[in-house]
């Protein structure tokens, strides 16, 4: 059984703050690189520059999750467990681990083709890459539960309020 402790929602307070930036700021960069024009072939590296940060961020949720999900009860628990399920589903440590980590696939021993990279990037986003980054931040409305930052936004604010905690506790350490 987790043991609970302040000190770990602080912990998980903290990293969860964090991880609302990262996610915000990914999908609100990946946008503004598209509005302008004359980036040429630069877009696509700042593109995948957002998307692997994006994806790292992903990684990071699932580790959270695994590390800190005993801090939560009930609903919030059960959508918290099912973005990290979603996310496994989508392969996302695969992709971690075989294309933005590694220059060399470990099976292969070589360097995934752009193709291979294309169609595990594709088990991510789906068909539909402007769906993909509204349901991580949605700029209009996050409505809980229905985007990434919304899960993570309701996830900090529950144990800043279940454990009483200061935003300077976490804030600037």
């Amino acid at each position: 059984m987790y043991k609970k402790t302040r000190e770990d929602a602080i912990d998980a307070a903290d990293i969860l703050n964090d991880m609302v930036g990262d996610f915000v700021t990914g999908v609100m960069v990946f946008k503004l690189i598209n509005t302008i024009s004359d980036l040429g072939s630069a877009r696509t590296a700042a593109e995948k520059m957002c998307l692997s940060h994006l994806i790292l961020s992903f990684d990071k949720w699932i580790e959270f999750y695994n590390q800190y999900h005993g801090l939560f009860e009930d609903q919030l628990h059960d959508e918290c467990k099912s973005l990290k399920m979603a996310l496994e589903r989508r392969r996302v440590e695969d992709f971690r681990d075989r294309c933005i980590g590694h220059i060399l696939d470990k099976k292969t021993k070589r360097p995934l083709h752009n193709s291979e990279i294309l169609e595990r990037l594709e088990k991510i986003v789906g068909n539909d890459l402007q769906s993909f980054l509204s349901w991580i931040n949605n700029t209009d409305e996050n409505v809980y539960p229905k985007t990434v930052v919304s899960i993570v936004e309701e996830a900090r604010d529950y144990l800043i309020k279940e454990y009483k905690i200061k935003l300077e506790e976490f804030l600037h350490r």
